[in-house]
């Protein structure tokens, strides 16, 4: 049965508009519908941005598909990991500058069998806001885009009304403009892994 896992990745997660989204995974590609309580102007994309995004209107609904098979790796940044299609998508509120509403997602969608019957669907409605910063501990302050090889804290805000329960998993790191890799910093159950040095 196909299921879909949403990550909420990294800067500043405070949000100002609501939002749903529906996705919808089969063997050619990935239909994405975001849905919006009001009128949306923004731009919902993945890398690169110049081949796979989408600009609102004043609509309260988007629709942007991805488009599964040979070559779409080198189109949008789609790629294949442990039975998955794994995709990075931006919602970000204005269409060409970049705000503190801004969010980001990792999809999963599993890699289907051609023979299977058509898609199912999964529908996830935007969890609680949190804030979530980078701090340069040689200068205490804010610091982006961060510097692979240089220590940084990480400082999770939260809203009194959530439950502390929070464990870090893994650090998504763009090692080009408009690829992504994975940066495991735990192990499945929270330890610290062992450090990694990286030339990205």
């Amino acid at each position: 049965m196909t299921f879909v896992v949403f990550f909420i990745l990294f800067l500043w997660l405070k949000f100002t508009y609501s939002l749903s989204v529906t996705v919808s995974c089969s063997v050619k590609q990935i239909d994405l519908l975001f849905i919006f309580d009001d009128p949306f102007y923004g731009m919902i994309s993945m890398k690169p941005k110049d081949s796979c995004f989408v600009k609102g209107d004043g609509h309260p609904k988007l629709l942007l598909t991805l488009a599964l098979g040979n070559g779409t790796g080198q189109k949008c940044s789609v790629i294949q990991r442990e039975g998955f299609n794994l995709a990075v998508i931006d919602v970000n509120v204005h269409s060409e500058l970049q705000t503190n509403d801004d969010i980001s997602y990792l999809i999963r969608c599993p890699i289907m069998n051609p023979h299977e019957k058509i898609q199912k669907t999964n529908k996830i409605e935007m969890p609680p806001g949190a804030t979530l910063e980078i701090v340069d501990k040689s200068v205490m302050q804010k610091k982006q885009p961060a510097i692979v090889g240089k220590p940084y804290d990480l400082k999770l805000v939260l809203p009194s009304n959530l439950e502390f329960d929070i464990k870090i998993g893994q650090c998504i790191a763009f090692t080009t403009e408009n690829e992504f890799a994975f940066l495991p910093l735990t192990d499945e159950v929270g330890w610290l892994s062992i450090e990694q040095e990286s030339n990205s």
